[in-house]
């Protein structure tokens, strides 16, 4: 009898922290894709900036401002590369959105509303 009792309580701790456990592996699973998104367009940020910045560095004449200022056209792809990646990290979040929701409804259905009588039918 006692075995039975422990059995059904863990039966019930399960069913009730299975909705949790599976929120977890999403969050998880979403935070991985995202760093794994991130961490390389960091680095190619990064890497342009740091590009600029030394030819930057390098400019001692009018000349080479000159040259500067036509090199700043990668400053348009890199501005097309960041629009680009913000559109690709909305469409990740979004997708989570969408997962998350899924979940919500499978172990919370939306209750139905109370419907309000109209003057007509009353």
């Amino acid at each position: 009898m006692a075995n039975e009792m422990v059995v059904t309580s863990l039966n019930q701790a399960q069913s009730f922290m299975a909705p949790m456990v599976k929120f977890n592996k999403l969050t998880v699973a979403n935070l991985e894709k995202m760093m794994h998104f991130q961490y390389p367009a960091l680095m190619s940020y990064a890497d342009i900036g740091l590009g600029q910045m030394k030819v930057a560095a390098e400019v001692t004449s009018p000349e080479d401002v000159s040259a500067f200022f036509k090199s700043q056209m990668a400053a348009t792809a890199l501005r097309h590369k960041m629009l680009d990646d913000v559109k690709e990290f909305a469409d990740m979040a979004m997708a989570f959105k969408a997962d998350f929701d899924q979940l919500t409804q499978e172990n919370h259905p939306p209750e139905p509303r109370p419907t309000i009588p109209t003057k007509a039918a009353a």
